[in-house]
């Protein structure tokens, strides 16, 4: 395993990443997952993978290297912390720098413990802008909700009342056409006693002018004799 060190350092100082990356691959493909070497793997192929700018396999043997050996955590984790940060994912940065100083603490790794507090204060601020941030906007949130809160509860009152208002119209509205049919019974029946009464005094009339023409007749009789 020195040997493929040597050679994978060698080939990362020439810049040769392609060939110094495939040795590794192939030396981390012969480990048992439960060898502590595979931490020590998995963190120099991630190295690599951070030369060649390919993020998405730095970070995944990065966590390769820091499930295998939780000693060796504390630089995987602290190089995945840093990643996560820059990638704005503060949470769970901010969560992994805090393990990796928890492992260096418990450790007694004095070096790795200088390592993770330089870089922490960075993150731990970012993660206290963000958690302010947060509050902040939860504040604005739940002003929102009570203000619309309140306004709803105003919208129903003023709802309700209109209901009450239009059920009382519509009751009013209601007598109104009871009372208006009513006047148009006492109408119709008023209007059929007219009928009754100008029929009676067509009769009359008629039966006046047949009068009229019976004394006319009479007086001409009555001058003739």
């Amino acid at each position: 395993s020195t040997d493929v060190y040597i050679r994978a350092d060698r080939l990362l100082e020439q810049g040769d990443y392609s060939k110094g990356l495939q040795i590794l691959l192939d030396f981390y493909r012969q480990l048992d997952p439960d060898n502590r070497d595979v931490a020590y793997v998995a963190y120099s192929i991630s190295d690599f993978y951070r030369r060649q700018g390919n993020r998405e396999e730095e970070k995944k043997y990065l966590i390769v290297s820091a499930m295998a050996d939780m000693k060796w955590a504390v630089i995987s984790l602290r190089r995945l912390a840093t990643i996560l940060y820059e990638e704005g994912d503060i949470n769970r940065a901010y969560i992994y720098m805090r393990r990796s100083l928890d492992d260096a603490t418990f450790c007694n790794a004095r070096l790795r413990t200088i390592e993770v507090t330089q870089t922490l204060p960075i993150i731990d601020n970012a993660y206290q802008v963000k958690t302010k941030k947060e509050k902040k906007q939860m504040m604005i949130a739940l002003a929102c909700i009570s203000i619309l809160s309140v306004f709803l509860i105003g919208l129903v009152i003023y709802v309700r009342r209109q209901i009450k208002k239009l059920s009382a119209a519509r009751s009013e509205l209601n007598k109104a056409n009871e009372r208006l049919r009513q006047l148009n019974v006492e109408l119709n029946s008023v209007n059929e006693q007219l009928q009754s009464a100008n029929k009676e005094l067509h009769e009359t009339n008629h039966a006046l002018s047949d009068m009229n023409q019976s004394l006319s007749e009479a007086n001409n009789i009555k001058e003739l004799y």
